[in-house]
């Protein structure tokens, strides 16, 4: 799914400007002057003009708050500031400038902008424009090619543009003369990079990787293809839709940058990983000067827009597709532009086997363990329930749960999980409770001895032990009775009667009787036999199986693959989109680790290709199930798929198992 990214243009106007007065011991102060400057009062409707608000002789700006352009729209808003020393004597102008179009014709007054000068308000003077319908002649060049649209400039008076140089032009990175390659500025001014905390890290560290776009010109981006992360567990960073724009100094130059995705990786194997490349389509526009900067106007308004392209929108701006002023000589131009970001490799070292605990289970990070119950005092007919919490910062979502030393009299069961993950943290952190339930037969005093819990941490390159206290439990007896109905048969005897004595032998005491002669006999006395002939055969069956672990994991992998996704089924059936695709993932990376016997934690592509071209399977059928595996990998990152996809991957999953284990049984 694509995911755009625009520009955001919005008339903010706030901030703070300094001024040196320098030469102190020979300057005289000035006064302060505030004026409202328009370069005609009389405009046509149809035609954006300036308004300029001067602040001379300000030595501390502390804030500027511009009126509300009532029956006008603000096109585009920028500022500049000049100081001068003539004879000693220090001069300064801060000037604020915005481009208007008229919404209507008619007589309107813009009143004075106020600043912040020294502690002191000051107000500018109000000036009245007369907006006319059809007043502008239209003097535009006599058209554009498709490919490019013309951007007049009008005058703006206050403004001096260059006369014999290109200093000024030269700012802006946009703009490319006759001749120059375009596409030579796009690379220089249009990149994407990928940045990992870490590029050398343990099984199970945590590394941060963030995908930005950098940019100075105007650009509207498409994502792609976003990485696929294979051999490490990922945890997303939310991200504002669309993404917001900051701003960063590379090489000395402003660039607006744009986070695509940040995410937190944990290696799940040992070697070198390679992060994928994020792929990205832009359209690029660049403006074309098209005659000599000696006879560009004065008063140019773009003079010092062209300064900071970021001021303003470049995406459905009427300021550049309305011609007024015409024939100024630049024009703009939309440039396809496809960006990829460098692939990057992790070299994930193996935990060390020196001081590794018994108890340890995988945890890289920093943990604390703590446990509760819900009753410390109870009966044999109660059932208690007791929660283990591992909290701390790691890799929390592969914790597996502790071992539990419970009573023996105690009946357990699996736990059940409770996540509360810190979302947006970095490093990723919060904590993973296990809840077992568990019901005592037997009434006494108990303990639940102290649960230790194992983690290794690569900041002090160490394993480490945390533990719980020890947890008392007094259970008493309760009402429950063990004993069953009694069955007085067809004859009415109270319960507190017993029943009459059988004078007459039974059956088997009668001497016309022989047992040994009775079919059945033989048969219930040949059923054990039978029974045990057939458990023995099935065990030597079994541990010649498991003798061979390569077979043994051959014959189950078909049986558990089937299993998972029979669950990523379930998931279907309830519309959980990012489970149901994590889930038949896994479930094909796990058939491939045993069909082809290679350990989860080495599986890659290049390993299960060779495994499965080595057993005859046509190239074809080994295409499939990587496009299958990065259509899953894909859609756990882009927006919800909808329910025909998820059942064309379910039964695409199902038929590629099949077609295997018939191709294979053959």
């Amino acid at each position: 799914m694509k995911r755009s990214i625009h520009y955001s243009w919005h008339v903010l106007l706030s901030g703070w400007l300094c001024f040196w007065t320098g030469m102190q011991a020979m300057a005289q102060s000035s006064p302060v002057h505030f004026t409202t400057r328009v370069q005609s009062h009389t405009v046509d409707l149809h035609q954006p003009f300036q308004v300029q608000f001067i602040l001379e002789n300000a030595q501390h700006i502390t804030a500027f708050t511009p009126p509300s352009f009532k029956g006008f729209q603000v096109l585009q808003n920028f500022q500049s500031q000049q100081t001068s020393i003539v004879n000693g004597q220090v001069s300064s102008s801060y000037t604020v400038t915005y481009v208007l179009q008229p919404m209507r014709a008619g007589k309107f007054t813009i009143e004075g902008a106020t600043a912040t000068v020294d502690g002191a308000t000051l107000r500018s003077n109000p000036v009245t424009i007369q907006v006319a319908a059809g007043m502008a002649s239209n003097n535009a060049g006599s058209g554009s090619s498709s490919a490019s649209s013309a951007l007049p400039m009008p005058s703006a008076p206050g403004f001096m543009p260059p006369d014999e140089d290109e200093s000024d032009l030269g700012q802006f990175p946009g703009l490319i003369r006759s001749g120059e390659d375009p596409m030579a500025v796009i690379r220089k001014n249009v990149f994407v990079k990928v940045n990992v905390d870490k590029t050398d890290v343990y099984q199970g560290e945590q590394i941060v990787a963030t995908y930005k776009l950098y940019t100075r010109l105007q650009t509207t981006s498409d994502v792609m293809k976003v990485p696929a992360f294979s051999g490490f567990s990922t945890h997303d960073i939310d991200l504002p839709n669309p993404p917001q724009a900051t701003t960063e100094i590379v090489d000395g130059k402003r660039f607006k940058v744009f986070t695509i995705r940040k995410t937190i990786l944990f290696p799940l194997q040992t070697g070198n990983l390679q992060l994928d490349p994020v792929e990205i389509d832009n359209k690029v526009r660049l403006y074309i000067l098209n005659r000599s900067p000696r006879h560009v106007r004065h008063g140019d308004p773009l003079e010092e827009f062209l300064k900071d392209p970021f001021h303003f929108n470049p995406f459905d701006d009427p300021f550049f597709d309305d011609p007024f002023g015409g024939g100024s000589g630049l024009s703009y131009r939309d440039f396809d532009y496809h960006l990829s970001s460098n692939p990057v490799t992790i070299h994930v070292k193996p935990l060390p086997e020196e001081g590794k605990p018994e108890n340890f289970t995988g945890a890289v990070g920093n943990f604390t363990i703590t446990a509760t119950v819900d009753k410390p005092s109870l009966s044999t007919d109660d059932a208690g329930t007791l929660k283990v919490t591992v909290s701390g910062e790691g890799n929390l979502q592969m914790i597996s749960a502790p071992a539990i030393d419970f009573p023996g009299s105690f009946d357990t069961y699996d736990p059940k999980i409770e996540d509360h993950f810190r979302k947006n943290s970095i490093p990723f952190s919060g904590s993973r409770t296990f809840e077992y339930v568990f019901m005592p037969h037997a009434a006494g005093d108990y303990t639940i001895p102290a649960i230790r819990f194992a983690y290794f941490d690569p900041q002090t390159k160490t394993y480490k032990q945390v533990e719980t206290e020890p947890i008392a439990l007094h259970v008493t007896m309760g009402n429950r009775a063990a004993t069953a109905p009694v069955d007085f048969g067809q004859q009415h005897i109270l319960p507190d009667q017993l029943a009459p004595i059988h004078f007459s032998p039974l059956l088997w005491l009668r001497s016309d009787f022989t047992l040994w002669r009775q079919w059945w006999y033989w048969m219930l006395l040949a059923l054990p036999l039978a029974g045990i002939w057939f458990w023995r055969r099935q065990q030597r069956k079994l541990a010649l199986l498991r003798a061979d672990e390569v077979l043994w994991k051959n014959k189950q992998a078909n049986r558990i693959a089937r299993k998972r996704l029979a669950q990523a089924g379930e998931l279907l059936r309830q519309h959980q989109e990012k489970a149901f695709y994590q889930e038949t993932s896994q479930a094909l990376w796990g058939y491939l680790s045993h069909k082809c016997n290679i350990p989860f934690a080495a599986l890659s592509r290049e390993k299960v290709r060779e495994a499965l071209l080595h057993m005859s399977v046509q190239p074809e059928q080994v295409e499939s199930l990587f496009q299958l595996l990065d259509h899953c990998e894909q859609a756990l990152y882009a927006p919800a798929a909808s329910s025909g996809d998820m059942e064309k991957v379910y039964q695409q999953a199902m038929q590629w198992i099949s077609s295997l284990e018939s191709q294979l049984n053959k």
